[in-house]
């Protein structure tokens, strides 16, 4: 069964239950946005819809340094974005997923996600509902993910994030 298979008094079971053990890799109360998006039609006309991409401080000058120098990074990252305002939902390719549920990225940011652009450069972003938060590019070792792991530097790596300030661009 797909969650926008699920009738309105149906919802109220679901969402009790994904209370309970929440493994779909998003905040139950972003689950509950899309759902009542969807039913209500609101999914396409949504506020955000023209402009659905928000943009953290980070974003700009991580782009500049590691994505707008390389034609074939800018086309990738082009394909997730086209991706993204056609359905937020939709992954881009299988390292499309949420931060680890008991690591230290979701502790201080809950549902944030990151998807590779190339093998060791990914966007982190945060979807609420058809929003799409932009936090920037990243490698394995900017987060302290890559090998060995680096607790102090995943720290740090949360951190900034979570001070961020987004504003609304168009693209």
């Amino acid at each position: 069964m797909r969650i926008f298979d699920v009738i309105i008094p149906v919802n109220e079971s679901l969402f009790e239950s994904l209370g309970r053990k929440n493994t779909t890799g998003y905040l139950l109360n972003d689950l509950k946005k899309i759902v009542n998006e969807y039913q209500f039609g609101h999914w396409q006309e949504g506020l955000g819809r023209d402009k659905p991409f928000m943009r953290g401080d980070l974003y700009n000058a991580t782009y500049t340094v590691k994505v707008q120098p390389y034609p074939a990074i800018r086309k990738k990252f082009r394909d997730f974005m086209e991706l993204k305002r056609a359905n937020p939902m939709a992954l881009f390719g299988s390292s499309d997923k949420s931060f680890s549920s008991d690591g230290i990225f979701n502790s201080v940011i809950p549902g944030l996600r990151h998807a590779h652009i190339t093998f060791d450069l990914s966007i982190v972003y945060k979807l609420i509902g058809n929003q799409i938060y932009l936090y920037g590019f990243f490698t394995h070792d900017d987060l302290g993910t890559g090998q060995p792991r680096n607790i102090n530097r995943q720290k740090n790596a949360a951190k900034r994030l979570s001070q961020q300030n987004f504003n609304e661009q168009n693209g």
